[in-house]
């Protein structure tokens, strides 16, 4: 497969990731947002209509529909995750009716229609859309994601700056991703056609508490020490800590399932990267990053 890629939602944290993938790839990709890229990044011709159904018919070199569209962790407005789900709709509507070669759409670790957050019964039902509109459909379901310009975990950098930083107790466990690693992941998937209607729980290398991966942001101090400290669970929910994460992450948080099977490392031939091997560098120069 050489054609054409198409990301809907390019200028996205997760879509800009993927299409400075597939650029690196010498692959022709095509970018379906709202913003235009600009300095060193690739140029990508925006291409509006990619959510119409009904609208004009696609380019002509399309090989695979990425969907990389939708709610961040830890949303939990009603009002955006129907147009998430609607616009998956559509846009599942629109491959079908122009017979696009393969669909991958990235979901959710813990997609799941029954339990889970509101985020999380939204993205099932998003697959279920997928799986029963016809298109020849790949699902990926990433973990946590960290990446340069990833807001959450800006704000948790800017946290374990502290030189004090609390941490509410709990047992919570996530499993980091790095974005790049989901790109290559969802580049490998395109090109492969063993790979159409799979559905593939991709997780980072190691499970983390909150404390300790506060504590791995925190550990590159220069010039004076940080710890973080344990503080009752209760404390979330007191308006006088600006706590570095939403009521939604916070609740996020507690349902990312563990994946300790890793068969996805192989099948793709990857070697995850940890979020402890090179943080200090990420979060000080988006522009840093290897």
């Amino acid at each position: 497969m050489r054609g054409a890629i198409l990301v809907a939602g390019a200028d996205g944290f997760v879509g800009r990731a993927l299409v400075r993938r597939f650029w690196q790839g010498g692959y022709k990709v095509y970018g379906a947002g709202g913003r235009a890229f600009t300095g060193d990044r690739p140029y990508v011709p925006v291409w509006h209509r990619a959510d119409e159904p009904d609208g004009g018919d696609p380019p002509s070199d399309l090989e695979v529909l990425v969907l990389a569209f939708g709610p961040r962790p830890g949303v939990t407005d009603a009002a955006a995750l129907a147009r998430y789900r609607e616009g998956i709709r559509r846009v599942a509507g629109w491959a079908a009716f122009w017979r696009v070669p393969r669909v991958v759409a990235i979901s959710l670790l813990a997609a799941s229609e029954r339990g889970g957050t509101a985020l999380h019964r939204a993205k099932a039902e998003a697959e279920d859309l997928l799986r029963q509109s016809g298109v020849a459909w790949t699902i990926v379901r990433p973990s946590l994601l960290f990446g340069a310009d990833n807001p959450l975990f800006l704000r948790l950098a800017a946290w374990a700056d502290h030189v004090v930083a609390p941490v509410p107790r709990t047992d919570a466990l996530v499993q980091p991703l790095f974005v790049d690693d989901l790109a290559e992941v969802v580049l490998r998937i395109a090109v492969n056609p063993a790979t159409v209607r799979e559905t593939y729980d991709v997780a980072g290398p190691h499970p983390v508490g909150l404390r300790e991966l506060l504590d791995q942001m925190g550990a590159n101090a220069v010039w004076w020490p940080r710890r973080t400290v344990v503080v009752p669970e209760r404390w979330v929910g007191r308006s006088w800590i600006r706590w570095p994460w939403t009521p939604g992450e916070w609740e996020y948080f507690h349902h990312e399932p563990l994946v300790r099977d890793s068969r996805w490392v192989v099948e793709f031939g990857i070697l995850p990267r940890s979020l402890s091997m090179f943080y200090a560098p990420y979060r000080r120069r988006a522009d840093a990053w290897p």
